[in-house]
């Protein structure tokens, strides 16, 4: 699968778990080429960057956000949870492995991972770092660092 169609597939796959028995993609999106290269890295001052191309509303207060997100090398993105929000992530490139109280994955291309609401989780990447593909259902700044 191709990454635009990987990308796609998570969105509607988000939305489909927010809106059950319904197409929210097609109800709320037009189909739009977008150019990552067009939007800006943001350093996160917690271990990793983030470079986000979509926000929409879905519930008072909550958004669905996709985002990628890259983890420079042999880092450790130190354990958080967010309080409402999933998280669905694609290994678009690189290693590593994710960690929560319940099981440790590890990392790799194409490997695609659920992280739930108040799920403690720890990211580590490997030599060459990591780049991920993430949706955020439910999103709103809700990010507790357990450390």
């Amino acid at each position: 699968m191709a990454n635009a169609e990987v990308a796609q597939w998570l969105l509607h796959s988000v939305a489909a778990r927010i809106f059950p028995g319904s197409n929210p993609g097609l109800r709320f999106f037009k189909m739009k080429k977008i150019k990552p290269s067009e939007f800006k890295w943001e350093n996160t001052g917690n271990g990793y960057f983030r470079k986000v191309f979509m926000i929409v509303k879905n519930k008072p207060n909550k958004d669905c956000k996709v985002q990628f997100v890259r983890i420079p090398p042999n880092t450790l993105v130190k354990p958080h949870f967010h309080k409402g929000q999933t998280e669905s992530e694609y290994v678009v490139a690189g290693s590593g492995s994710i960690k929560s109280k319940k099981k440790i994955i590890n990392l790799r291309p194409g490997v695609l991972f659920i992280v739930d609401s108040n799920e403690s989780h720890e990211v580590k990447s490997n030599g060459k770092g990591l780049l991920l593909f993430v949706t955020k259902a439910n999103y709103s700044d809700d990010t507790e660092w357990c450390e």
